[in-house]
């Protein structure tokens, strides 16, 4: 789907066509050809489809020619007709929503744009640049508008990723900022691979959930849809906890995150900023418990990483994102310890605790 910095202000980046309504029982989506995630969004319908043991219909558009995205008019007057989920639309995790009364399903997936410079470079973010590094860009994109706070560096702007990806792989530039699932699908076309390295940027609306798109109509598709990728996402998550056991010391051990003295901090944290809502033994009160084989279960499917996006970035309900970092890290710390992982030596960081992507799953008795 374009990411033209306006239409993902907007619309979230999205360009829509859909596919007429399917029979019942059948899956029917529709996907951007031209979009960078495509091929993704393709083989997990399929997924879908197979889980649900329906009919597949799927509705190709390309959405590449046009620069503002889609009206709210356009996408009430097409959705419904040609199919039931729009899938590969990327909300911005920060302030994103769907466009006029549509509905978003939760996030399957996770994009955004990467900082990117070759293998042999030891810069991760713009700030390890020199002045007046050459950085590769989109035009209107919105890696384009990030050059205004970095007037230190020289933007090579660029009509398409395609071009802008290719002027830091010909050596033109030693680093870009593209669009994640542009430069996932370049990677996965190219043999042999290809000697770049990619760093989620921290820049305003750089950060996008996935999800698929649907009408009135579509309540009980959207509804389908979701279970099945909870399901696929379960079988995942159960995996991922295993390659990363494998990778610990000692075999079937959960990875040590936090230290001890970090969860200490994190309980009395807790009680003062979450126990009202959450209840002193996490157990839930007007907020949802956070611990337990409900919270943390292989159905969910969250990382460490995501979970603690949702508590650093809308926690205290009252006044979300207020408490200092370190609160932040030190409750999270807490919530693992909660739900059975064990304490290390090496502290837990903002960034770390962000950037995680280990599965959070229940360990309890």
């Amino acid at each position: 789907m374009i990411q033209r910095f306006f239409a993902a202000l907007l619309v979230a980046g999205g360009a829509v066509l859909t596919h007429g309504a399917a029979a019942a029982g059948n899956l029917s989506v529709c996907i951007d050809q031209s979009s960078a995630s495509a091929a993704r969004d393709q083989k997990l319908a399929e997924a879908v489809a197979r889980r649900e043991g329906v009919q597949l219909a799927v509705a190709r558009f390309d959405s590449s020619g046009d620069d503002d995205g889609f009206s709210v008019k356009d996408f009430k007057k097409l959705i419904g007709k040609r199919c039931s989920l729009v899938l590969g639309y990327p909300m911005d995790v920060t302030d994103g929503a769907a466009p006029g009364d549509l509905m978003a399903t939760k996030p399957y997936d996770h994009a955004g744009f990467v900082f990117v410079v070759p293998e042999s470079s030891p810069a991760k973010s713009l700030a390890d640049l020199p002045d007046g590094t050459p950085v590769a860009v989109t035009y209107m994109t919105a890696p384009d508008l990030y050059m205004v706070n970095h007037r230190n560096l020289t933007p090579d702007v660029h009509e398409s990723d395609t071009e802008t990806l290719k002027s830091l792989t010909s050596g033109a530039v030693k680093a870009a900022m593209l669009w994640g699932p542009t430069l996932d699908a370049y990677v996965a076309a190219t043999p042999g691979g290809v000697k770049l390295k990619a760093y989620p940027l921290d820049e305003p609306h750089a950060r996008f959930n996935v999800v698929a798109l649907y009408g009135p109509d579509g309540a009980a598709d959207a509804v389908r849809f979701q279970s099945a990728v909870a399901d696929l996402n379960g079988a995942s998550a159960v995996r991922k906890v295993a390659s990363v056991q494998d990778g610990t010391a000692g075999a079937g051990a959960l990875p040590a995150l936090y230290t001890a003295a970090q969860a200490a901090s994190g309980h009395a944290k807790f009680i003062g900023n979450c126990q009202m809502c959450h209840g002193a033994k996490l157990q839930g009160i007007s907020g949802p418990a956070l611990k337990g084989p409900n919270f943390a279960s292989v159905k969910s499917a969250f990382t460490v990483g995501e979970v603690f996006t949702i508590v650093s970035q809308n926690m205290p309900a009252s006044q979300p994102g207020t408490l200092p970092p370190d609160d932040y890290v030190d409750i999270m710390a807490f919530l693992l310890q909660q739900n059975g992982y064990p304490a290390g030596s090496t502290p837990l960081t903002f960034a770390g605790a962000g950037a995680s992507k280990v599965a959070l799953l229940w360990h309890g008795p």
